[in-house]
């Protein structure tokens, strides 16, 4: 399996799975169908309970015979069925603040399966809307105009919902990075960062580090590097996790920035 996630600085990013099994029964095949939920959770032996890796559904499923296996393939996304069919229509009156609105498209969200990860207010959101307004289109675009007239930012990880200011760090806990679970070696993503990312002359402070499996780690989640010359605390911009159970790879890729501010959650 191939899970990748990436939050850019735009809204709506949702990651998507590229999942492979071998060899299924006739009876496991009828339940491989689109829009059917997907939840993966993978880990090692010493793992008390295996960490999530995804929650979705499929869009879209076919078999293919290579070699001597029967391999099917399900290609998924998180929360694909809301995104795709749920419509919000509802209208608010002038002086209505930005919270409530907010809150309201949270609440579809919701009602079709994507619970809320977290909501972070602002100035900006407790702020009224100017004159009545009127929405009716699918959930996950009526999130995006709203959350663009304030410059807000919404995105899902491992199945939860999340809104806050753009500007702000990804909210919740902080998953350790320990130097022996590192895979090679700690780089910076660019050229302009090749100074390690607390030397003050550092222009950027990016970073890309490979690991073991790591399903703790999520878009909702800080990383901290322990150790070493880029020690410190740093937020996951893409994750990508590839499991082979027979062949390796095991791991987890993540590339992430310095945190500059952080968020905490106030909903």
């Amino acid at each position: 399996a191939s899970v990748k996630q990436s939050s850019g600085r735009s809204n709506g990013n949702t990651p998507s799975a590229n999942i492979k099994l071998y060899n299924l029964s006739q009876s496991t095949l009828n339940r491989m169908v689109g829009n059917a939920a997907v939840v993966l959770k993978a880990g090692f032996d010493t793992d008390v309970e295996l960490p999530l890796i995804f929650v979705g559904q499929v869009e879209r499923v076919f078999t293919n015979r290579v070699g001597s296996d029967n391999v099917t393939t399900l290609l998924c996304k998180e929360a694909s069925n809301p995104l795709k069919n749920v419509i919000f229509n509802k209208s608010f009156p002038e002086n209505q603040t930005y919270n409530f609105i907010l809150l309201q498209i949270i609440k579809a969200f919701q009602d079709n399966g994507v619970p809320l990860g977290g909501f972070e207010e602002s100035d900006r959101s407790i702020q009224s809307i100017t004159e009545a307004s009127a929405y009716n289109n699918k959930v996950g675009k009526v999130l995006s105009e709203v959350c663009d007239e304030i410059d807000y930012l919404w995105f899902i990880s491992k199945g939860r919902l999340y809104v806050q200011p753009k500007e702000l760090d990804r909210p919740t806990e902080f998953v350790t990075i320990a130097p022996q679970n590192v895979i090679g070696t700690i780089r910076p993503n660019d050229d302009k960062t090749a100074l390690a990312a607390k030397d003050k002359n550092s222009k950027a402070s990016g970073i890309k580090v490979d690991t073991f499996l790591n399903g703790e780690v999520g878009l909702n989640t800080y990383i901290k590097i322990s150790e070493g010359a880029f020690e410190g605390d740093y937020k996951p911009d893409s994750i990508e996790h590839k499991l082979n159970w027979y062949s390796g790879p095991w791991q987890t890729s993540i590339q992430s920035q310095r945190i500059k501010e952080f968020a905490t959650n106030t909903i």
